[in-house]
């Protein structure tokens, strides 16, 4: 572990020496995890722009996306054909998601859908081969 100003990190001991050797570089990614945690993905989605923005056009592949909830929901969107804009939607369908005091399972199936077609409307899949989606979602 290393804190430089805000930013943190997290390595094991191997992966952390070889970035210390090597620097950091966009070619050496083989997998990104996305992890569950609801609304923290508000926050992260700033990240995740960066990450689609900066990284993915550079990356060669093969690259591993894999989450779990909001983590599936989020690397889905790497796998766009454009990923800021897939953000974007799933953004606002994450915000305006509203439901009754008293939801049941067929309403709550609906508005489901409902995200899903959202999330990924008028997006085809990523051109490129190389990025493998793995998801594991309830």
């Amino acid at each position: 572990m290393h804190r430089n100003g805000s930013l943190l990190f997290k390595a094991g001991p191997a992966a952390f020496e070889d970035v210390r050797k090597h620097g950091f570089s966009v070619d050496r990614i083989g997998t990104i995890a996305g992890a569950s945690g609801g609304a923290k993905w508000l926050v992260l989605s700033q990240v995740d722009r960066i990450i689609a923005d900066r990284i993915l056009p550079k990356l060669d592949g093969p690259v591993h996306l894999i989450g779990s909830s909001i983590g599936s929901w989020r690397h889905s969107c790497y796998a766009q054909s454009d990923p800021l804009a897939a953000i974007d939607r799933f953004e606002s369908a994450y915000l305006d998601q509203t439901y009754s005091p008293n939801p049941d399972m067929r309403r709550f199936q609906i508005m489901r859908v409902k995200f899903c077609i959202t999330c990924s409307a008028h997006t085809a899949r990523r051109k490129s081969s190389h990025i493998r989606f793995y998801a594991a979602t309830s």
